[in-house]
């Protein structure tokens, strides 16, 4: 599969996850986020390995070395799933996509800080803008929910220590 492709089917289930699990916390009252994050995260590791035995994807063998070393990684990760999913509960779709805008400054700050990484001028000024528009949506939104905010920014920020 070309990167195009890759890039295209990533988005597709991105948005499709989202709105799926906005209409179980939304039209169907189910009051249990983590629940549905490990019931998507075990199908996933279900398929994961299906794929693997039948040769589809090619999964490395899991040793103690390479569970070490990935661990700050999948602690990221999965901070970011749970926060995400938590956070969906509280807020609408519109605004909880507005607010995950933090999390490309986030990246840019870490960079900087971690990697010394100097972005140009104008990215950092069109992140700045996205991230204002972000939080005046925020402020104009009569359902906003203190605690989905939050819980987006913890999902923001793990987000962004998983990239880095």
């Amino acid at each position: 599969m070309n990167g195009l492709a890759v890039a295209g089917a990533y988005g597709f289930v991105s948005v499709c996850i989202t709105l799926f699990n906005k209409a179980v916390f939304a039209y169907y009252h189910f009051n249990f986020p983590l629940t549905l994050f490990v019931t998507q995260m075990s199908i996933t590791l279900l398929a994961l390995v299906v794929a693997n035995k039948v040769r589809a994807i090619e999964l490395p063998r899991l040793t103690s070395q390479l569970a070490f070393k990935i661990a700050p990684l999948a602690i990221a990760w999965w901070i970011y799933g749970v926060s995400g999913v938590i956070a969906m509960k509280y807020l609408n779709v519109p605004m909880f996509s507005a607010l995950r805008r933090v999390t490309t400054l986030a990246v840019m700050v870490g960079e900087f800080l971690v990697f010394r990484k100097r972005h140009p001028i104008p990215n950092v000024l069109a992140v700045l803008m996205m991230v204002t528009a972000a939080g005046a949506a925020g402020l104009t939104d009569t359902t906003l929910n203190v605690r989905g905010v939050a819980w987006v920014m913890v999902c923001a920020f793990s987000t962004a220590a998983y990239l880095l």
